[in-house]
């Protein structure tokens, strides 16, 4: 009974005391802050980032250079619901919120494009890896069912984008790490009245950490644009040849004892892949009015690869192109900028002194896209 009646003295003595302190202490108030819009063309329309309905992840330019542009992994994990599994620089794996993860040695399901040319191929693999980062200026992922606008990419898309270069530049780039691994990057752009033109070169080459894992690969990316009043010419150039070894998968007690071993039957055949990959496209833009717009994309693939294994020897290629056409009608509205802060218990707004922003929406596109490849597989098994 004594303890009830003490605890009561003290809760009566020390709780105004609480209520005063709090009501004392000073309260932070909230600041808006302004940051640069950004642009996306998820779900094939032209708009503000946070006006689309649903996943998007965006990298911008300087978030991929900000790496050492020789991993696609550490820049794809900046972004949330994605990982890309990499055993070697030729061995990858993309999922998507967990799309793709039974897919054991390349990525499928998720739909890959470079300047909106579909760069999957007709088995529906995609290898967005193989494009050095030192071209690309940005990257959107999206995630979900709703990326099936672009196809059948049931776990996303990732859209690349080449660098926007305007007048007269070059630069260089040489890197050496661990395991001989060297890579070079030389690249420029060149402006001529409405004519811009970029292009990046790189060669990379690694003995890699395990046995049988060699890697040599050499990329051109090109792209450039001739704009008029009404209208404008794209194009998008892609050469790629690459050569690498296989270490395959071991087992648990060789991995301790020996991490850096390859799997036997794949190192007694020195089992490797290589092969040699071009795409191309051109994209004509036409300004029909002040609202109406369209892009016409005409696109050619050209694959031939090789591949060394213990059981077999299979040798493909495929030849093809397509066309591809987008319609959009947009409209300008004129939005106000506001600023603000809240302050105790209500929130006070002050118009911006600056003009309504004039934003463009895209009100409804149209997109039609065909395909046509011609291809040719050929297994050679071993006796």
């Amino acid at each position: 009974m004594l303890k009830k009646r003490i605890r009561f003295v003290l809760c009566v003595i020390f709780l105004p005391l609480a209520i005063g302190a709090q009501e004392l202490s000073p309260r932070n108030e909230d600041t808006t802050l302004l940051l640069h819009e950004v642009i996306v063309n998820a779900y094939q329309v032209n708009t503000r980032w946070h006006h689309v309905p649903g996943s998007i992840s965006v990298l911008s330019g300087r978030e991929v250079q900000a790496g050492d542009g020789n991993n696609f992994a550490s820049v794809l994990h900046a972004l949330p619901g994605i990982y890309m599994h990499s055993g070697t620089y030729a061995t990858s794996r993309i999922v998507i919120r967990g799309v793709g993860s039974r897919t054991p040695y390349n990525t499928n399901r998720i739909k890959a494009y470079l300047n909106d040319i579909p760069i999957t191929s007709s088995d529906g693999i995609s290898s967005p890896e193989d494009i050095d980062l030192p071209g690309i200026g940005r990257i959107e992922v999206t995630k979900g069912p709703a990326s099936a606008l672009y196809g059948s990419g049931l776990g996303g898309n990732i859209n690349l984008f080449t660098r926007n270069s305007y007048g007269n530049s070059f630069n260089a780039l040489l890197q050496q790490g661990s395991f001989n691994t060297l890579k070079t990057s030389a690249g420029g752009s060149f402006q001529h009245n409405d004519l811009n033109i970029s292009g990046n070169i790189n060669h990379t080459r690694s003995d890699g950490y395990r046995e049988n894992n060699h890697f040599r690969r050499t990329s051109l990316l090109s792209s450039g644009n001739w704009e008029k009043p009404g209208q404008a010419l794209e194009y998008t150039l892609l050469l790629l040849d690459m050569n690498a070894g296989i270490p395959s998968s071991i087992g648990e007690s060789l991995f301790k004892t020996d991490p850096k071993a390859a799997a036997a039957n794949w190192k007694a055949i020195g089992g490797f892949k290589e092969y040699r990959r071009g795409l191309a496209g051109i994209t004509l833009e036409n300004r029909l009015s002040g609202s109406l717009n369209n892009r016409f994309t005409a696109f050619g693939r050209w694959v031939d690869s090789y591949e060394k294994r213990p059981f077999n020897n299979l040798t493909d290629g495929s030849l093809g192109g397509g066309i591809r056409n987008k319609l959009s009608y947009h409209a300008y509205r004129h939005i106000p900028v506001e600023t603000g802060y809240k302050g105790r218990g209500h929130q006070q707004k002050q118009r911006n002194p600056k003009p309504p922003e004039r934003v463009r929406h895209d009100l409804f596109q149209t997109v039609a896209e065909m395909e046509c490849f011609a291809g040719r597989s050929h297994q050679q098994n071993r006796v």
